[in-house]
């Protein structure tokens, strides 16, 4: 409660008084003093609050000034006039590995729980899997995949790759629970500030012609959203936009986005005579491959992901598909007429982008509009670091930290500088970190060239226009499997 607005109503009070009754004693300490005049002048500033906000509520220019005065069921009523709602919030999402000592049916029901740090998660749906569906991972172990979310939308539920799990489910042969990968991460449910800061940014643009237009629309509908780039006439990297005789003709526009998160999941597919498996039933561009089993036989770890190779798209060509919903991709792997499963990275929001500008039919006033992820350069970190007085630190929460931070990141050039500035601030307890520190990032041309960048001071992509690679179209990833961390002394 605001004690200028208490001290207002105070003074007001004791006025009234001394005008109506001169001879009542209103000093500080007297007895109307400390049971009326105090008191009252607390219910004038409740009043004074409640009308405030009512005013507030009924009016979008004192909402735009004053979001945190307005309640949030005023803000939405008002917000929707423009189609925007508020973000629910993201609960953390992710695979487990379930590993058994029998090889017979399993089934996992929907809303079965899974506890991690006395964290509680949910199977997503119902699950069943036969004997002969379970993956052979050593003698007399066999697991399946579970996909769960945590109960809450709180970065206290964050999850790494490798991350235990308990569960009632089975007790007598399950050996292990881990998870998959990293687990989607946390966003809490969007402030009434933060929606009305959106929609303060937006509300003069409504259409879907100039890049800054394009961008708010896009950020105005998904809150999750990090980052977004427009590709257009004048962008070099822009190569859909070229005619037969090579010559630039516009009139196509790509539109680069990302989150802070990196999407998991897991397909079943089967090898050809050759030992290529068809990926075209993923529906996301595909980041990266990060591993493959063979089923009922041990798993093994793709090491060389230039086996990713590539299918032209029937209308557009393997380049200009890459990293779109339209992109097919194949694996070509050693193994044939095998049945394998592959757990991928893949970006989901170019998907859901694409759909709304259809839905909403927004890129008739273009000629085409084709949604795209920023091609990934996935950071890998080597990190040395001492603590004071021979303290310890949580390796999940630095890891959970870098992991943040790196995707996170918009720069164009990764500076090495600044994420040591970021880990040191970030952990009181973390004295120095070994320096030059051993960083690196590894990606994928859409041509499936491999390429490694290394720095002991900035992290910079190397541009080739032709295939649309720049520091424009090329953003930086990272998962916990990408970290390495050693205590020095």
């Amino acid at each position: 409660m605001d004690q200028d607005v208490v001290a207002e109503g105070k003074v007001i009070i004791t006025e009234v008084i001394n005008e109506n009754f001169p001879d009542i004693d209103t000093s500080d300490g007297s007895v109307i003093s400390e049971f009326i005049i105090n008191t009252g002048s607390i219910n004038y500033a409740f009043l004074e609050e409640k009308i405030q906000s009512f005013n507030n509520s009924v009016s979008i220019s004192k909402a735009l000034e004053n979001p945190d005065t307005v309640d949030d069921a005023a803000v939405d009523a008002l917000m929707s006039n423009w189609n925007a709602e508020r973000s629910p919030g993201v609960k953390p999402k992710g695979n487990i590995r379930i590993t058994v000592s029998s090889l017979r049916d399993y089934t996992v029901t929907s809303g079965t729980a899974f506890t991690s740090k006395e964290k509680d998660y949910y199977a997503l749906s119902d699950y069943s899997f036969e004997a002969e569906d379970l993956i052979q991972s050593g003698d007399n172990a066999y697991y399946f995949i579970v996909n769960i979310e945590a109960d809450e939308a709180e970065s206290g539920y964050n999850i790494l790759s490798g991350a235990k799990f308990t569960s009632v489910v089975y007790p007598l042969n399950i050996t292990s629970i881990e998870a998959v990968n990293d687990f989607s991460l946390a966003s809490e449910v969007q402030t009434s500030a933060d929606i009305i800061a959106v929609v303060r940014e937006s509300i003069t643009t409504r259409d879907f012609v100039s890049p800054k237009s394009i961008k708010k629309l896009i950020k105005e509908k998904f809150t999750t959203i990090t980052q977004i780039e427009t590709l257009g006439y004048k962008d070099r990297e822009q190569q859909r936009d070229y005619n037969n005789l090579g010559i630039k003709v516009g009139g196509k526009v790509d539109i680069l986005s990302r989150t802070k998160d990196i999407d998991n999941i897991t397909v079943e597919v089967t090898t050809d005579e050759n030992g290529l498996a068809d990926l075209s039933s993923v529906e996301y561009p595909i980041l990266r491959i990060n591993s493959y089993a063979l089923k009922i036989s041990p798993s093994r770890k793709v090491t060389d992901i230039s086996f990713l190779c590539i299918t032209a798209d029937s209308s557009l060509s393997h380049i200009q598909a890459r990293f779109s919903p339209s992109e097919n991709i194949s694996l070509q792997t050693t193994y044939l007429s095998q049945t394998i499963l592959i757990d991928l990275n893949v970006s989901k929001i170019c998907n859901e982008v694409q759909s709304f500008i259809e839905d909403e039919d927004l890129e008739s006033i273009v000629q085409s509009t084709l949604s795209k992820t920023f091609m990934p350069a996935f950071v890998v970190v080597d990190l040395e670091f001492g603590t004071k007085d021979d303290s310890s630190i949580d390796s999940d929460s630095i890891k959970l930290a870098i992991v943040d931070y790196i995707n996170s990141y918009t720069g164009e050039r990764f500076f090495v500088s600044l994420f040591v500035q970021h880990l040191l601030s970030t952990f009181d307890n973390m004295e120095y970190i070994h320096l030059p520190m051993d960083i690196k990032a590894r990606y994928q041309l859409p041509d499936c060239t491999e390429v490694e960048i290394s720095s002991p001071d900035a992290l910079e992509i190397d541009p080739d226009y032709v295939l649309g690679y720049s520091n424009k179209t090329c953003r930086f990833y990272s998962t916990s499997d990408d970290i390495y961390l050693e205590v020095v002394g």
